[in-house]
């Protein structure tokens, strides 16, 4: 499984469209963030192939942020507001689950 992570200036839409071709592949986990005004979006999701949760990878690195949110079984949003815990969210996402 590759991890595919990173953090972009954009909206909802231009993150959906991204991680959805991200995970046209087999194999892929997509972990992306953009900056939207003061809050901060995240779209994660998974190739039809990987089993991984993505349910509770979101709940893992929404709580810490104060973020919620929702989706489908292989493609997952949420928004949060706390630009200082990316990074911890992005550490624990990237180790615990895709490492």
């Amino acid at each position: 499984t590759k991890l595919v992570a990173g953090f972009v200036d954009g909206d909802a839409m231009l993150l959906k469209e991204l991680v959805s071709k991200l995970i046209e592949r087999p194999g892929v986990i997509a972990l992306m963030g953009a900056s939207n005004g003061g809050q901060k979006l995240y779209v994660f999701g998974r190739s039809v192939d990987v089993t991984t949760d993505m349910g509770s990878l979101l709940r893992e690195c929404a709580r810490p942020l104060g973020g919620k949110g929702g989706g489908r079984q292989d493609l997952r949003a949420f928004k949060a507001g706390c630009e200082r815990r990316r990074s911890s969210c992005e550490r624990r996402c990237g180790g615990r689950y895709c490492g």
